[in-house]
């Protein structure tokens, strides 16, 4: 009898693991393109911070071959660092279609301006004709097609897909579960906040580097009843003027925390380049940190916004214009 039970149990746990890999097809969209899978990935890689997190979030490292796009360990969201350290890097920067393809991957998970690019070479239609999936961050692709403004709910979307994907959908629709309640606690939060002009430094000396209208961020700024400086800028990142910084007189700078300089010295750089131009952020010190996977769509949204929406509180308490 014990040995009938062994039987069928070792029966339930073969059946599951030819399910996983023979899974009925999937169809999904990717930046407009449709895609089709028969199985689910077993050598996927993940480009840059936000899409390592949210794939680590879903529980996938073991289906995980590399990572590439990370600059430090530190950049991961501390409790995932044990699962991103099981996983070999391929470099800290952006990698080569020669390069990524050494790891055999059958899977990348990437953004166009976050690991795809035309000049590099590694582009989803290239890693198709290797015979290799992807998927394309959502708010990247104003970069290749037309599309609204970004939201959470491209957020939630990419989540959704990449739980499909990989066969964790009930794994997805929690985390989004979660961050949906989230949601509805930052609007109360929100609901006293007056608007204020709110300008985003990624980099850039000679010109800033800065959200668009169809960034993340833009939505983060949003739902803090506030503006941001360049959100008329129909683009997601770009390059802009010091000029129109100033013309634009932010009353709020949000700064990247990572590159070359750290935040304190952009700080010290900004208050330098902008010193005396009457710029009420300058003036009145009104910065808020924040590192890099925050304002990059993925896990830490709902997080940025909340930070976003004390930081306001706290430079402009109640009753003060």
């Amino acid at each position: 009898m014990l040995f009938l039970r062994f039987v069928l149990m070792l029966m339930n746990v073969t059946s599951t693991i030819v399910m996983a890999k023979e899974r009925e097809p999937l169809t999904y969209q990717s930046c407009g393109a449709t895609v089709h899978m028969t199985k689910v990935p077993e050598r996927a890689i993940a480009i840059d911070i936000n899409m390592t997190e949210i794939m680590l979030s879903l529980g996938l490292s073991a289906r995980m071959v590399a990572i590439a796009g990370v600059e430090e360990p530190k950049q991961i969201q501390a409790n995932l660092l044990a699962e991103f350290h099981s996983i070999p890097a391929i470099n800290t920067s952006y990698p080569s279609l020669e390069s990524l393809m050494k790891f055999r991957p059958d899977f990348v998970f990437a953004g166009w301006q976050y690991g795809f690019s035309e000049a590099s070479g590694l582009t989803p239609k290239r890693l198709a004709k290797h015979g290799v999936a992807s998927y394309v961050l959502s708010e990247s692709c104003i970069r290749v097609q037309t599309k609204p403004a970004h939201s959470f709910e491209d957020v939630y979307t990419d989540i959704r897909v990449i739980g499909k994907i990989f066969a964790v959908e009930a794994r997805a629709e929690a985390l989004i579960r979660s961050y949906r309640e989230q949601e509805q606690l930052l609007q109360s939060q929100a609901s006293r906040l007056k608007s204020r002009r709110i300008f985003l430094y990624d980099s850039g000396v000679a010109s800033p580097f800065t959200a668009g209208r169809f960034a993340i961020p833009t939505t983060i700024i949003h739902r803090a009843k506030s503006r941001n400086i360049f959100e008329d800028v129909k683009t997601s990142w770009i390059s802009v003027s010091w000029e129109d910084v100033i013309v634009r007189k932010p009353e709020f700078i949000i700064i990247v925390d990572y590159g070359d300089k750290n935040a304190e010295e952009k700080i010290e750089f900004l208050r330098n380049k902008l010193q005396n131009k009457g710029i009420p952020a300058i003036d009145q010190g009104h910065f808020l940190v924040m590192p890099y996977a925050a304002v990059t769509p993925g896990i830490r949204t709902i997080e940025a916004t909340r930070l976003l929406i004390q930081a306001l509180h706290k430079a402009f308490p109640a009753g003060r214009s």
